[in-house]
């Protein structure tokens, strides 16, 4: 509540969920899980809009599957809270990106063990329907590469989306 009170010259509160806290699972962020961000939005009062938006990769790795994005975007949306969708890619293993890290993990045209496709996006696109943000993070990797390289990686990242949609 008191950050919706708070004056934002008309910009909008966006909860990225990162994912959850799960029994037997190590976890790379382990925060709140969807229901109660969404919870937390929904009780608390303000001038401001909050909404939620959703980290793919965060959600792949909360659910160990790429199908937790979908999950999540639905049950975003069904709380009538999805305000936005991000593609960061995850891998199950990678020797520069990790075993399900928030590491930002290039689409798998860039990158083929990452765990996001372009089919994954499109099915992404669709669950959601229309959002107000739409964005990719990425990680270049090795840290070494030439700007003309990083470069490449954002732009099969940006096409990836654009031919998704």
């Amino acid at each position: 509540t008191r950050l919706r009170r708070m004056d934002w010259h008309d910009a909008e509160l966006l909860v990225e969920h990162c994912d959850a806290a799960r029994p037997g699972q190590a976890v790379d962020k382990g925060f709140l899980n969807l229901e109660d961000e969404c919870a937390a939005i929904q009780f608390s009062e303000g001038p401001t809009r909050a909404r939620v938006m959703i980290n793919w990769a965060r959600s792949a790795i909360e659910k160990r599957s790429a199908d937790g994005p979908l999950e999540h975007i639905r049950r975003a949306k069904q709380a009538r809270l999805l305000g936005g969708l991000f593609f960061s890619g995850c891998t199950r293993e990678h020797p520069e990106y990790g075993a399900w890290k928030d590491s930002h993990a290039p689409f798998s045209t860039s990158c083929p063990a990452s765990l996001l496709t372009p089919e994954a996006a499109k099915a992404s696109l669709q669950e959601a329907g229309q959002v107000d943000y739409l964005g990719v993070k990425i990680m270049p990797m090795p840290y070494a590469l030439g700007t003309t390289e990083r470069l490449a990686l954002v732009r099969d990242a940006l096409d990836a989306v654009a031919s998704s949609g």
